[in-house]
């Protein structure tokens, strides 16, 4: 039994994904954000990324990030309305399992972190 115990104790808690990371559903995400679908135009797919909904940058936590007025999702909202990511210029600004891609929306970046292929 003190041999079970001490394994356990040596084993590291899993993390919670970063911020607009791509994450799990259920996962608990940083700076209180959830594990929503989310996908871009043309996307095959959506992602699960960790984000909030939005209506205006404001609405977004965190440093590089803002409110995507046009991104689709497939989250309580039916698919309607903005959705948090992070601003980038180039893939090492994004979170893990996320890059770099052109969103050119008004109002925002013109690109975001986002899962998947490009649009």
């Amino acid at each position: 039994m003190l041999v079970a115990l001490a394994v356990a104790a040596c084993q590291a808690p899993a993390e919670a994904p970063l911020s607009y990371a791509r994450c799990s559903p259920g996962d608990v995400c940083g700076l209180g954000l959830r594990c929503e679908s989310v996908g871009w135009r043309s996307l095959d797919a959506s992602v699960p990324l960790c984000t909030l909904p939005c209506a205006a940058d404001p609405d977004c936590p965190g440093v590089f990030s803002f409110c995507g007025l046009t991104v689709a999702t497939s989250a309580l909202d039916g698919g309607v309305g903005g959705r948090c990511l992070r601003s980038c210029e180039v893939d090492g600004d994004c979170r893990p399992g996320t890059t770099c891609q052109v969103i050119a929306q008004d109002g925002g970046p013109p690109k975001a972190c986002l899962g998947g292929r490009g649009p």
